[in-house]
Order: C-alpha cells, then sequence, then structure tokens
C-alpha cells in the first residue's frame, strides 16, 4: 500500500468521524446536558478534520476535484468553520445557538463526504458512486455514534441528574446503525457485487480471495460488521437496565471495532471500489 494510499485512508476516516460527531451533536437534545458535552464533541471533530488536513496537506482524496457546483476546498473551508463555532459557542453555554451553529456544517460536511464517491479514485468504479456515498455516510454515522453514545455513558459521572433514558436512546442508535451497516453490505457485496460478471464481481472475487484481500475483508466482516452488531443487544439491554458502566464499558470495546472496522472499510473501498 503506497503512502498516498495510507494517507487517504486515513483522511477519509478522519472526515467520517468528524461528519458523524455533527450529526449526532445537532440531534441530541440539549435541555439535560450542558455545553461541556456539546463542547466536547465539537472539539473531537475540530481535531479530526484538523489531522485529516494536516496528514493529507490538502491533498488526495480529501479534497479531490468532483463534478458538483461548489469546490470541495470551500465546503471543507465551511464544514470546518461551522465545527468551530459550535464549539466555541458550547463551550459558554450557549447550546441553542450552538446547534443552529451546525446546519452549515451539516450540509457542507454531507457534500463533501458524499462527494468523494465521485472524486479520483472511486468514481465510477464497482457498484457505482452512488453506492460507495451512501457506504460512506452510514460508516461516518456509526462511527459518530458509538463514539457520542460512549461519551454519554460518561456523562453520567459529571451530571448525576441526567435521565437514563438518554443513554437508553443513544444505544439503540448505535444498535440500529449497526444493524443497517450490516444490511447494506450483505445488499451490496452479497447480493449485487458477488452475482455481478462485471468489474464488481471482480472486484468482489479479490476481496474473498486468500491471497489477495481476503484476510482484510474477512476481519472487516468480523470486528466491524458482526461483533458491532453482536455487542448491540448488550448495550441496549445494560442501558434500559440502567447500568451506564456496564453499558459505556461495552461501548469502549464497540468503539475499538467500529474504528478497526471503518479504517479496514475505507482501506478495501480504495481497494476495490466496492463498498464494504
Amino acid at each position: 500500500m503506497s503512502p498516498a494510499a495510507v494517507v487517504d485512508v486515513l483522511a477519509l476516516t478522519l472526515l467520517q468521524l468528524a461528519f458523524g460527531l455533527l450529526v449526532f451533536n445537532l440531534l441530541t437534545p440539549g435541555r439535560h446536558l450542558g455545553g461541556g458535552f456539546f463542547a466536547l464533541h465539537g472539539v473531537l471533530a475540530v481535531a479530526a478534520v484538523a489531522l485529516a488536513f494536516a496528514a493529507s496537506r490538502g491533498q488526495g482524496l480529501l479534497l479531490a476535484p468532483a463534478p458538483m457546483p461548489i469546490a470541495p476546498r470551500s465546503l471543507f473551508w465551511v464544514f470546518a468553520a461551522s465545527l468551530a463555532l459550535h464549539t466555541l459557542l458550547a463551550r459558554v453555554d450557549a447550546v441553542g445557538w450552538a446547534r443552529t451553529a451546525l446546519l452549515p456544517g451539516l450540509l457542507a460536511g454531507g457534500a463533501l463526504l458524499a462527494s468523494r464517491a465521485y472524486a479520483a479514485p472511486l468514481a465510477g468504479r464497482g457498484l457505482g458512486s452512488a453506492w460507495l456515498a451512501c457506504g460512506l455516510v452510514l460508516g461516518a454515522l456509526l462511527f459518530g455514534a458509538v463514539v457520542w453514545a460512549m461519551n454519554l455513558g460518561h456523562w453520567y459521572l459529571v451530571s448525576r441528574e441526567l435521565p437514563f433514558q438518554l443513554l437508553a436512546r443513544a444505544s439503540e442508535a448505535y444498535g440500529a446503525l449497526a444493524l443497517v451497516r450490516c444490511l447494506f453490505a450483505i445488499g451490496a457485496l452479497g447480493l449485487l457485487a458477488w452475482p455481478s460478471v462485471g468489474e464488481a464481481g471482480y472486484a468482489f472475487a479479490n476481496l474473498v480471495d486468500p491471497l489477495r484481500d481476503g484476510l482484510f475483508f474477512w476481519s472487516r466482516v468480523l470486528w466491524g460488521l458482526l461483533a458491532p452488531l453482536a455487542l448491540a443487544p448488550f448495550v441496549i439491554r445494560t442501558a434500559r437496565m440502567k447500568s451506564n458502566q456496564a453499558a459505556t464499558g461495552l461501548l469502549y470495546v464497540a468503539l475499538v471495532f467500529v474504528m478497526i472496522g471503518e479504517l479496514l472499510a475505507t482501506y478495501l473501498t480504495l481497494r476495490s471500489g466496492l463498498p464494504v
């Protein structure tokens, strides 16, 4: 794997994390949570964006040209500025304004992330860019959900007045996204790519071949898809039992699985052109 490909994998995965955190910061009700909770995720998202830009030096897949009316670089800076403004407003407990500040970032970040499927080297490969874009967005949401839920579990140590229903909903969101991620992979790879006699079928054959990408692919399936899905019912059950420490511990494990899985997914997507 070339150094440029390593940088693309890292930058794209960090962009996914930042977008996922933005989405869940926007969806999180501010009634029971103080500005510190939102500022924490804002800092994490800003750090992810900064690391992505620094690693790629503003080049590579992160900001590669794509057929869209707005330049990717412009979308990137709107996304970054929205996250930074959100973090500053949340830090001074202006939670309502902080969530409003995320709206431009939601549009810019979503467009930037989805457009990476229409940029080289992914454009037009495998099942098509639309499938790749859906895979990138789903990966971002799952990554953001598990980080958000894990940090929410920790927040019960900061605020004893938080209702346990929040952690239960966070766990359910994580479980639902883990299930959707698995179903998407089954549909894209098992129902479309595998039977294909064209480029997608050839790419899938290389994916499962143990002499090519098979080791990485089956590791992706086991640790990045099946393991998070298997953990989800236990996380949800412990959260509903108001056992936040047990749920948070399980979410730690889930975070490791999801992080490894999404890194492998990005790598395999760049290699095969399929939404792994």
